[in-house]
């Protein structure tokens, strides 16, 4: 009869509670933060342009360089601190500052405010109502919609919700993304 033995050394265990020492979150958390970061503004350059195919503003390129990541007590939180980002995530209802809203109704006009142009308010017709609306002191009175109404309610963009960031060689900054013309 033969005998033989087997015995167990571990080696393991001390290196695994070394590591876990060096994974507490004070240590962790800026790269996580880093990495998260990364992922949203990948996310925002993937998004396509205007709905309208009028020229791009870059907004969503935009919305990427303005994304930043912060330590807070547990974790970290991601900013975004472009204006519009959460109206066009989710919807809403924006309200004027004053009395109109600007709506582009021409490419021209996309992206700049009533107050860039010279124009006037004037009473016109339109489909056989009275409408007040912004007509031209000089040429460019078809560049601005008229008869809106004093907000605009919209229920966000779905294609920005259809399209959340994933984690992932595309949204890890390794791979490939698309390249604005303008930037």
């Amino acid at each position: 009869m033969s005998e033989f033995s087997i015995s167990i050394k571990d080696e393991v265990t001390g290196a695994l509670a070394r590591l876990r020492e060096g994974l507490t979150p004070p240590q962790v958390n800026p790269t996580i933060g880093t990495a998260v970061k990364l992922v949203f503004q990948n996310h925002f350059r993937t998004l396509p342009e205007n709905k309208t195919g009028f020229p791009t503003t870059n907004f969503w390129p935009g919305a990427a360089r303005a994304t930043t990541w912060q330590l807070i007590a547990d974790g970290v939180t991601i900013v975004v601190s472009q204006e519009g980002v959460a109206y066009q995530w989710k919807g809403g209802t924006i309200n004027p500052s004053k009395t109109y809203l600007t709506i582009p109704a021409t490419a021209e006009a996309y992206g700049h405010r009533a107050r860039e142009f010279n124009l006037k308010f004037a009473i016109v017709e339109v489909g056989g109502f009275h409408r007040p609306a912004l007509v031209a002191r000089r040429s460019v009175a078809s560049m601005i919609a008229t008869g809106h109404g004093k907000h605009v309610k919209h229920t966000g963009d779905q294609r920005a919700r259809d399209q959340r960031p994933r984690a992932g060689a595309a949204d890890s900054g390794l791979g490939p993304r698309r390249q604005d013309a303008q930037s």
